[in-house]
């Protein structure tokens, strides 16, 4: 009996093992279908400083369609990589496709972890926002259409960012000021909603644990209020806007429960959130770029960026 309860726990050791390794190998092809994608696009692009983080420039990346007669709705997107690594030419093909589509899409450098911790990162993505509203004129975008997309742990930033719409705590003091840094949709992959409850549902991860401690500055267990206060779903209120989330079942860097924490909690709270659930996709698996997938979110982005809004006033 001891001896087949052995083979059992060590058959199953090896098939997580496995299951692991698999997605990292997905993840790598997810990454080079992205920087391929960015570098053969032939789109154009202007790399501004959107803001001066803690002495140091922070940039984003502004794609323009060509079509641009009338102000363009704006996609602000936030790449993943454990809040530790990546890159603002990292982005999805889903996402730059919408350039063609007629959306000013903004892709977003932040600051990593292992040299600021949050807030620090909550602070600057704001800020883009910010800048992007102050600066639309100049570049002819819709400064009352701006949603906002992320994977991995750019999904944990944008879950942030939506939830805590019209709050001030996560305002920070970084240039520029006194402008909204609201948002009128939300796109979120596979992403956090709450690191208290990573482990739920028998999932170990025990990189993803390390990184999330390295956000936050302590292990996630031991400081409670700093783990609090980086959980988007601490942040819902009646000014959180629409979300559309995506997970994959078989994602084994960020449970699929953070997701359907996000969502439950968004409806319970009377928000619109549409969750799709995939069975046998992974984490930042290339299949999320499918056009069935693409073509539903960008329905939900258009019922969004070409219904008119009433303008927005300062948070301050």
């Amino acid at each position: 009996m001891g001896v087949e309860r052995s083979s059992f726990f060590y058959i199953k050791n090896v098939y997580l093992k496995l299951k692991y390794i698999v997605n990292v190998l997905f993840i790598l092809a997810n990454l080079i279908n992205c920087l391929t994608t960015v570098l053969f696009s032939g789109l154009k692009y202007k790399t501004l400083v959107y803001t001066i983080s803690e002495g140091k420039k922070r940039k984003l990346d502004l794609y323009l369609p060509d079509n641009h007669d009338e102000p363009s709705p704006i996609i602000i997107y936030f790449h993943g990589g454990g809040w530790m690594s990546g890159g603002k030419k990292i982005i999805e093909p889903g996402v730059l496709q919408q350039v063609k589509r007629g959306y000013a899409v903004v892709s977003v450098s932040y600051s990593f972890s292992p040299w600021k911790k949050w807030p620090t990162q909550a602070y600057e993505m704001k800020a883009a926002v910010r800048w992007l509203r102050a600066n639309a004129q100049k570049y002819n975008l819709d400064s009352e259409k701006i949603l906002v997309w992320g994977v991995s742990a750019g999904a944990h930033l944008v879950n942030v960012l939506g939830c805590s719409n019209a709050s001030e705590k996560l305002e920070g003091n970084l240039e520029p000021k006194d402008i909204s840094s609201e948002v009128q949709g939300v796109i979120s992959w596979y992403g956090f909603s709450d690191f208290s409850q990573m482990g739920k549902n028998g999932f170990i991860a025990f990189l993803t644990n390390i990184a999330t401690s390295l956000l936050v500055g302590e292990r996630i267990k031991k400081n409670t209020e700093k783990t609090k206060d980086a959980n988007p779903i601490n942040y819902i209120n009646q000014k959180t806007p629409p979300f559309f989330i995506m997970h994959g079942a078989k994602d084994t860097i960020v449970n699929i429960h953070q997701s359907e924490l996000l969502h439950a909690a968004l409806q319970q709270q009377g928000i619109q959130s549409t969750y799709t659930r995939i069975p046998n996709y992974y984490h930042a698996d290339v299949r999320f770029n499918q056009d069935v997938h693409i073509k539903k979110i960008e329905t939900f982005m258009d019922n969004i960026a070409f219904v008119k809004k009433e303008k927005l006033v300062s948070t301050k």
